[in-house]
């Protein structure tokens, strides 16, 4: 069973006043969306296509949507090496988790 997570952040309109975004998106497509990206290689080097589950867990007990320093941050933390995910490839998992979003 896949676990879903609602992921919620502010964004703005035209007339400057905040409303809320809703993102809902399972564990298993975010693994797959993190597989996709492979920010530091571990598909292309042979590992299965769930290796990155961990860095799934952790960026859905985020709160809210996503900032992509948080997202690179997961990746400095879990792989003890700063840049191991590039702002460029955070922003496209943010992107691609938005465009899943069920």
């Amino acid at each position: 069973m896949s676990t879903m997570r609602w992921l919620t952040g502010r964004a703005w309109g035209t007339s400057k006043s905040p409303r809320l975004s809703i993102m809902a998106i399972t564990r298993d497509e975010l693994i797959r969306i993190l597989a996709e990206a492979d920010p530091v290689g571990l598909i292309a080097g042979g590992a299965p296509q769930d290796a990155y589950a961990a860095e799934a867990d952790a960026i859905l007990a985020l709160k809210g949507v996503p900032r992509l320093t948080e997202v690179t941050g997961v990746f400095t933390v879990s792989f003890s090496e700063p840049g191991a995910c590039t702002r460029d490839t955070a922003r496209w998992i943010t992107e691609e988790m938005g465009r899943r979003a069920g």
